[in-house]
């Protein structure tokens, strides 16, 4: 197992670890399951919380420009 802290930060809905830590297997692909390292509650396929976490970085620099 392997431990991933995304770029964009956000706490674990069900423990509130923050930021979240991602725990990922090795050989991990976009649709590999990634769990919160503290509580172990799954977010999800990693590919969907990457795509996420991308257009919330898109949001926030056109909000930034918009300023």
């Amino acid at each position: 197992m392997s431990e991933h802290t995304p770029v964009l930060s956000f706490p674990c809905p069900s423990c509130g670890d923050s930021p979240a830590k991602i725990t990922l297997p090795d050989g991990w692909n976009d649709d590999t399951m990634a769990h919160c390292n503290s509580c172990g509650v799954s977010f999800g396929k990693y590919g969907e919380i990457a795509e996420r976490i991308r257009q919330a970085q898109e949001i926030e620099g056109a909000d930034h420009l918009s300023a």
